[in-house]
């Protein structure tokens, strides 16, 4: 059985809790209590088909829109600082004291 459908069963037929269903299902509460509502919302919609439609219906994820981060002047600047500050060290020879990507 697919879970989805296991998690309306246990609601609809069985009268477990949230937090039973969850159990036994082995999914978050919430993640229970989300395909709940939109069950009921779907039947609020559709109620013939709202049980149809909310099984066949593909989980959906929520989009990040993460803006790229950008190279500018300052952190150029700072790199450049930086790698002749490496390059002072190892002439010097303290090649361990250099500083590598991790440590900026």
């Amino acid at each position: 059985m697919d879970q989805k459908e296991q998690i309306l069963h246990y609601h609809r037929v069985d009268g477990l809790s949230l937090r039973e269903i969850s159990r036994r299902v082995g999914l978050n509460r919430k993640t229970v209590t989300r395909y709940i509502r939109e069950y009921e919302a779907s039947l609020k919609a559709d109620p013939e088909d709202g049980l149809n439609i909310c099984l066949a219906s593909r989980p959906k994820y929520p989009t990040r829109n993460v803006e790229c981060t950008r190279l500018t002047e300052p952190v150029c600047a700072e790199i450049e600082y930086w790698l002749q500050e490496n390059a002072k060290r190892r002439q010097t020879g303290m090649r361990k004291q250099c500083l590598k990507k991790q440590d900026h």
